[in-house]
């Protein structure tokens, strides 16, 4: 999936969920949906973050670790904290 495409789809999977077209809360939802490519120095999330997507992409492969399971319980478990 290309940037627009994380954008768009978390976009409309969070006014589904949450039922609101809060332009707020879909617009947090479009950017943080482009962290799962943050292994790719290339991406705007790895152009934002380069020491963390330096340091991701040198030790997984693209769509590996960012894009798994695992990624989403940790962020889950961050955003329950906060």
């Amino acid at each position: 999936m290309l940037a627009p495409t994380h954008s768009a789809f978390s976009i409309l999977c969070t006014a589904a969920v949450l039922q609101t077209v809060n332009p707020v809360i879909l617009g947090i939802a479009g950017a943080v949906a482009l962290l799962p490519d943050i292994d790719h120095s290339k991406s705007i999330s790895g152009r934002l973050f380069y020491p963390i997507s330096k340091f991701i992409s040198a030790r997984f492969a693209h769509k590996t670790i960012t894009h798994s399971w695992i990624a989403v319980l940790i962020c889950l478990c961050l955003s329950s904290i906060v």
